[in-house]
């Protein structure tokens, strides 16, 4: 069995390579026979549908990439924050994320729930992913469990550096399954995401540069959305949008080279708030062993609270 958790750290390389690998997510969501949650989701549903709630004007609502590929759709409690998040493959829904605060409003745990196929608007609780604050009241840690064995699916380590961005994030599985363990070392630009370095030990994994910015705003409109959702690095910490070519090249994965990716972004498409709605992408990846790279194309959207 795979879990979403699990496969996350090791899709984090290629969702930064090409936006399209988010669809490798599919079919990741785990049934257990643990207690259950009610829902009024339709599984086979049109994401779109689903009514946010509580959603303040300019609020991230909805991502989707790629038409029929990852979508997550974010509802929100009566103080703002982030409360449900529906994510599905397509229309498959696979997980639905319910967000846990203290009486203060400080976000302490994420239970995660996958659909019950045999009972129709039915959830099984799956897995859950509790949160640690460091004295500056940031967030320095993210581990996520197994629900039935408790055993550990993720655990993401997060550093800062003297002004408050993300500088490092560090991530462990369950070594039963794999002993690697990445970090992700972040270099900005004023307050964006220039570049990002994956490694393991001395192993540089993977090396992406991104090349400017388009000074409109980011898309992430919640301080807790680059915790909760499936984002690439430079988008979840950089407060603009990247408009570049990046050239990835994976190196010593395992005994092996692994791929280089070519990932070009076009212009974004923007809303009357300068919030982007759209942008247009193309990927190129020349595997190894394939004589022939491969070329697709995509475009990612973003809905807003009205």
């Amino acid at each position: 069995m795979t879990h979403r958790k699990q496969e996350r750290m090791f899709n984090q390389f290629k969702l930064h390579g090409t936006l399209l690998a988010a669809l490798l997510l599919a079919g990741t969501a785990c049934n257990k026979s643990t207690p259950v949650l009610d829902g009024n989701t339709n599984p086979a549903g049109d994401p779109a549908a689903i009514a946010p709630e509580a959603a303040a004007t300019g609020q991230l609502v909805r991502t989707s990439l790629g038409g029929n590929g990852l979508v997550q759709q974010i509802s929100y409690n009566g103080k703002k924050q982030p409360l449900v998040i529906l994510q599905y493959a397509g229309n498959f829904l696979t997980t639905k994320d319910s967000v846990v605060y203290d009486a203060g409003g400080k976000l302490l745990k994420v239970l995660s729930y996958a659909p019950d196929f045999f009972t129709k608007g039915k959830f099984t609780l799956a897995g859950n992913t509790t949160f640690e604050w460091d004295n500056s009241g940031r967030i320095s840690r993210k581990i996520t469990r197994d629900q039935e064995t408790g055993s550990l699916e993720e655990d993401n380590r997060y550093t800062y550096d003297a002004t408050g961005k993300v500088a490092t994030i560090t991530t462990s599985t369950n070594p039963e399954i794999s002993k690697l363990v990445t970090v992700a070392t972040l270099t900005y630009e004023n307050k964006n995401v220039k570049k990002i370095v994956h490694a393991s030990g001395t192993d540089v994994l993977s090396h992406i540069s991104v090349t400017g910015f388009d000074n409109h705003p980011s898309y992430i409109t919640h301080p807790l959305l680059p915790y909760l959702l499936e984002l690439t690095d430079h988008d979840a910490f950089g407060e603009q949008n990247a408009v570049e070519t990046r050239n990835v090249q994976y190196v010593n994965l395992g005994s092996k080279r692994d791929s280089i990716v070519t990932v070009t972004k076009n212009a974004y498409q923007y809303n009357a708030a300068s919030r982007p709605v759209k942008v247009a992408f193309t990927s190129t990846i020349y595997s190894t062993g394939n004589q022939k790279p491969v070329t697709s194309n995509g475009t990612a959207e973003y809905t807003y609270g009205k």
